[in-house]
């Protein structure tokens, strides 16, 4: 047995044609009408009601008059006549008084210069059944701006508001217009009001709203930065998350720079980045994150703060630990990662004997891990604390007076084995 083969069609396809459905309808109707005329049966008409007196004009008894009465126009299949003494009276056509069947049928039809369709009748009169230019054009319109809206993103449900804007005459641009009206209340305004969220935010701002095409552009440089920086699911990675970002005037540079920094101490596997994050800031993987891609942050603190951490995760890895006043401190210097992991280095080399050699002096140990990052990283103690360092290792007494924020336990001397 055969196996009859369905093919589904999608929401918009329906759509369109439950709109396309609503304006043939009209024209279905009229070719209805058509076949009707063209039937070989003829119309029945029906004869008009018998009024009692005389016609009117007339004097004499009352008698039985066949017409319409006075003032109204003759019914179809009734003519109007006048006799000789110049009274005026509507009747039955025929020498009988009974009505006359029309029979005129349609023979063909065509379609005139300005895109009317023509019936030709069996008599050889024409009927004009009106234009087939303006259901073609309505038709194509509603197809057409409804792929242009669901192509944007809008539900397919939107056909039926594009049909009631095209069946009011309004064209293609209008009605891209009214979509775009924040204040409008038609419904195709307000899916698109909801699609394009992001431009209520920059209106706000006193920035112009992106067009649909550059929102679109936007949307995809953001979900291309944050793929290419390997962020986890969820995060900015969807209309809404980019909504947010276009509504505060992110740019696409600006939402790549945010979500490199996130990627750098977030998605490496070295966990000391996450390790100072929750050190310095008290901020765990995913509030970090969020931290660090939330917009209402200023950029420049963000960086700051991201090269803090790497300043530190570097410290750490050698074996030591800053506190987050150092840290930033040295962020503000313009200290690279690459030149603190290799400060860093230089430094655990060094560290146990240089401390070895104050505790000989009678010299504040806990200090000497601060006066080694001071020495090497620069800042305003660098140059007394190359000298205290220069003094204690020719054995000649000398003292560092101050602190940038480091000791035991913060700059702190932190390495196993060493105080």
């Amino acid at each position: 047995m055969a196996v009859k083969k369905t093919t589904k069609i999608s929401a918009e396809e329906q759509a369109v044609l439950d709109a396309k459905a609503q304006l043939e309808n009209a024209s279905a109707i009229s070719d209805a009408a058509v076949a009707a005329m063209g039937s070989p049966q003829p119309s029945v008409v029906q004869a008009p009601a018998t009024y009692v007196g005389t016609p009117f004009g007339q004097a004499g008894s009352s008698s039985t008059y066949v017409g319409t009465p006075f003032g109204q126009a003759p019914e179809s299949g009734y003519k109007t006549t006048t006799n000789a003494t110049g009274v005026t009276s509507t009747g039955p056509t025929g020498a009988t008084g009974s009505a006359t069947p029309i029979t005129s049928t349609v023979v063909s039809t065509y379609t005139d210069a300005q895109g009317n369709r023509i019936a030709v009748m069996s008599d050889g009169t024409t009927r004009n059944l009106g234009s087939t230019i303006n259901e073609t054009a309505q038709v194509n319109a509603i197809t057409n701006l409804t792929k242009l809206f669901t192509s944007y993103g809008l539900g397919a449900e939107i056909a039926n508001s594009i049909a009631e804007l095209v069946k009011k005459g309004y064209d293609g641009d209008t009605i891209s217009l009214i979509a775009q009206d924040p204040k409008s209340t038609d419904p195709l305004s307000i899916a698109y009001q909801k699609r394009f969220a992001g431009n209520a935010g920059r209106i706000k701002l006193g920035l112009a709203p992106y067009d649909p095409s550059t929102y679109l552009n936007v949307e995809r440089a953001f979900a291309e930065a944050v793929k290419a920086a390997g962020l986890p699911s969820g995060f900015y990675d969807n209309q809404s998350d980019w909504a947010d970002w276009i509504g505060k005037g992110v740019s696409p540079a600006e939402a790549t720079r945010r979500v490199n920094l996130a990627s750098d101490v977030l998605v490496n596997k070295d966990p000391s980045y996450l390790d100072q994050m929750q050190n310095l800031y008290g901020l765990d993987k995913s509030h970090a994150l969020a931290y660090l891609l939330d917009s209402d942050k200023a950029l420049p603190l963000i960086e700051k703060q991201v090269n803090a951490v790497k300043f530190a995760a570097a410290a750490e890895r050698a074996g030591m630990g800053v506190n987050k006043t150092l840290a930033e401190q040295y962020a503000d210097l313009g200290v690279s990662e690459a030149q603190a992991v290799k400060g860093f280095q230089s430094i655990a080399e060094q560290q146990a004997e240089r401390q070895r050699l104050a505790a000989l002096q009678g010299l504040d140990v806990a200090k000497v891990g601060e006066q080694l990052v001071s020495s090497e990283f620069g800042g305003p103690s660098a140059a007394i604390a190359k000298g205290t360092l220069e003094q204690a290792a020719k054995g000649e007494v000398a003292s560092f007076s101050g602190s940038a924020g480091a000791g035991k336990g913060s700059l702190g001397i932190e390495q196993t084995g060493i105080i």
